[in-house]
């Protein structure tokens, strides 16, 4: 921290001094009411003060007075910036040479304190892991069973095959003159046989499919609710909490 050095207070008046002969009456009141403040030592409200007070009238003595209140309340950069704006509008200011003294003065001033970002919000937590093998096993379960039901309803279309298959055989039994026809009855027994072989195929494919499934969900949803526990250490020993979802 650089050492700050006493301000000329009679300087500070003097150029505002000088700007009084044509100032705006409220630009005027603002500054009245920062030499007060800055006398009595409160550097920051001064500086808002006149810093007020420019707003008003875009006086460069006004900037003066700022980086006079800033370098007092070591505020480093908001003095270097106003004396910099200050000869930048004033380059033949009179007290040019004091000006750029401070500014050398601030120079190795360290920064003000930066406020600390508030912090990030905390994320929640993962899911339990139980709660997503649950979910997991119930929609593979709800999956299978639906499997199950497409291979069941092929079974069950090669069974009606297989009950047409059987009627187009006694209908050649039936068949008038003693017309019956070997080729043809014998291309509707391997017709058929395939038909059961796939009717039983289905059915049987269907069924386990199903029973899996159904066995999966109920698994899944034991999973969902399965118990927890927390056991926390007390004085006198531990503290046991049980939860379970139902």
């Amino acid at each position: 921290m650089c050492a700050v050095w006493g301000t000329s207070v009679v300087v500070l008046l003097a150029l505002v001094g000088n700007a009084y002969g044509d100032s705006n009456p409220e630009a005027r009141a603002e500054y009245d009411e920062g030499r007060r403040l800055y006398d009595a030592g409160k550097h920051l409200d001064a500086a808002a003060r006149f810093e007020r007070a420019y707003e008003i009238e875009a006086d460069p003595v006004y900037l003066f007075n700022i980086g006079q209140a800033y370098r007092l309340a070591v505020i480093c950069t908001k003095a270097l910036d106003a004396y910099r704006r200050y000869l930048e509008q004033a380059p033949a200011a009179p007290n040019r040479a004091a000006v750029e003294a401070h500014q050398q003065e601030l120079a190795g001033c360290a920064p003000e304190p930066q406020p600390e970002p508030a912090p990030l919000p905390t994320p929640a937590g993962p899911e339990p892991e139980g709660g997503r093998s649950g979910n997991g096993l119930r929609i593979a379960g709800l999956v299978t069973i639906g499997g199950g039901a497409v291979a069941m309803l092929a079974g069950g279309y090669f069974a009606y095959q297989v009950r047409r298959d059987e009627s187009d055989r006694e209908d050649l039994f039936r068949a008038p003159n003693n017309t019956y026809d070997e080729g043809a009855a014998r291309e509707i027994d391997d017709r058929g046989a395939r038909h059961q072989k796939w009717m039983i195929a289905g059915l049987a494919t269907g069924g386990a499919l199903i029973v899996g499934g159904v066995v999966l969900y109920l698994v899944g949803g034991a999973s969902e609710r399965a118990p927890s526990v927390s056991i926390v250490p007390t004085q006198g020993g531990v503290f046991a909490t049980w939860a379970s979802k139902l």
